[in-house]
């Protein structure tokens, strides 16, 4: 394969989890290099990608070129947002962290810790079970005999309801690797624990299993194991296995990773995440649960059919052939080039909000309860808008209304969305925030508002026209039949 690689013209690297090879006494990097010396104008590109791209001593590779740090990733809500949850008021929890651990004693000394995991565990199974999503529980332990003593203690603990095949324990060598004998089971774990039908719900592993292997739905990490300079871990790989965002569980964009320990560990994993950037919060007492919004089926009087406009926009790539670039102005000044507008046009069928699936909220709780709502809350991202839906459940003229749970990227827990064209020349998608049917003396219309809404003017418009002020006018207005 070297050889062939050797033959080619244009060669580009792409190192994932480049970390692990940055070493030149590696063969993986023996061999990029040595093909690099081979090709005549050598390779074209080589990059190299890491979570993180430092080296056991915590410094920065000197050829990073960017960085995109986890306390970026945090606040823009493409990970969850780490919660350090240290318990400290319970008067159960023992003053001093546990010392002379040996494998006949580990759960005995740990067991406080192990218990309130679960307990936290338990909680996260309650929502999420209502939402198709079976969430998990991660432990690190600090020998594989251990991990193997803990594993054993949590299905064979009948208060904590696991049975032993919902437990999975995987090796890792002093590196971190995960071993050879457990590779294929950990590779098929990473490849179905997510999926609705896996039975794992607890993992017990050693460091922090450095192989790339992912979850999604870790939401409980426990840390068993000494967390010093020393011991050089990086923050980020403590709580790397839970940040990846759980998929189809609401529009919110806030999941939250509950991470337990002891205190020593805890206020060390702490100083260090905020030394990174990374602004974690800490509770001294349990998370309180997110709620899960969803239809009622005795509120069905205040459902409302949404009609479900098709797109109207299309990029036609076979215009392309037809385009003359000597005849272009100045680039920035032209539309998308290769769009069409199509005829305006409704799906067959309307979207009744009683077909919503249940999802989940964390935001401006607790919630509020609402009459005049198909919803058994309604979700709101702030008192604002919290006041406004307390405004529109006691208005005369509002028959009905409903908070779609939309957020800033777009997303919604309806099918409702209108796509226009950015500035850019990109097709978007405009999706509403909540929407009211009022009546008037025309009879029953559909003012569908926004979050941005920053103008009042709106009239009501017949038989499904659908009218949008101008390209920036964050009002939408859907006439009724």
């Amino acid at each position: 394969m070297l050889e062939r690689l050797k033959e080619l013209q244009d060669l580009v690297v792409f190192n994932d989890e480049a970390h692990h090879i940055h070493d030149v006494e590696l063969r993986w990097s023996q061999s990029l290099l040595g093909t690099h010396c081979a090709l005549p104008r050598g390779l074209a590109l080589w990059l190299d990608f890491s979570a993180t791209p430092k080296d056991q001593h915590g410094m920065y590779f000197p050829w990073t070129v960017c960085d995109s740090p986890l306390a970026q990733a945090v606040e823009d809500r493409i990970v969850k947002a780490p919660i350090i949850v240290t318990r400290e008021d319970d008067p159960k929890q023992p003053a001093q962290d546990p010392d002379h651990i040996t494998r006949e004693n580990v759960c005995e000394k740990y067991g406080y810790w192990i218990q309130a995991a679960v307990q936290r565990w338990q909680e996260h199974y309650q929502t999420y079970r209502k939402l198709g999503t079976r969430p998990v529980l991660f432990i690190m332990a600090e020998k594989n005999l251990f991990a193997d003593a803990i594993g054993a203690y949590l299905w064979q603990t009948k208060e904590f309801g696991f049975k032993a095949a919902e437990v999975l324990v995987i090796h890792t060598d002093a590196a971190g690797e995960i071993t050879k004998k457990d590779l294929e089971k950990a590779r098929q774990v990473a490849r179905d624990i997510d999926q609705p039908g896996n039975r794992v719900k607890a993992i017990v592993s050693v460091m922090m299993l450095r192989e790339g292997w992912d979850v999604r739905n870790v939401s409980v990490v426990l840390e068993l194991r000494p967390f010093t300079a020393k011991a050089e871990i990086l923050p980020e790989q403590v709580i790397g296995r839970g940040l990846r965002l759980m998929t189809a569980i609401g529009p919110d964009r806030t999941q939250t990773l509950e991470v337990l320990g002891t205190r020593h560990l805890l206020n060390t994993l702490r100083d260090q995440l905020e030394a990174e950037g990374v602004g974690v919060a800490t509770t001294a007492n349990d998370p309180p649960r997110p709620v899960i919004i969803e239809p009622v089926q005795d509120r069905l009087a205040y459902d409302i059919a949404i009609p479900i406009p098709k797109p109207r926009l299309t990029h036609n790539i076979h215009k392309l052939s037809a385009l003359d670039p000597t005849s272009f102005a100045a680039i920035y000044d032209q539309e998308d080039l290769t769009v069409e507008k199509l005829a305006f046009e409704f799906a067959n069928a309307d979207f009744k909000l009683s077909d919503t699936k249940p999802f989940r909220w964390r935001r401006n709780l607790p919630p509020l309860l609402a009459q005049r709502t198909v919803f058994n809350y309604v979700a709101t991202y702030n008192d604002f808008e919290r006041r406004f839906a307390q405004f529109l459940d006691t208005a005369p003229d509002v028959v009905r209304f409903a908070s779609l749970g939309t957020t800033e990227q777009g997303d919604s827990s309806t099918q409702f969305r209108v796509d226009y064209l950015k500035p850019s020349g990109a097709i978007g998608f405009y999706h509403p925030d909540r929407v009211v049917v009022q009546h008037t003396g025309q009879g029953e219309v559909l003012p569908i508002r926004t979050r941005s809404e920053t103008s009042s003017s709106h009239r009501p418009a017949p038989l499904f026209i659908l009218q949008v002020a101008c390209g920036c006018c964050p009002f939408l207005v859907v006439g009724c039949r």
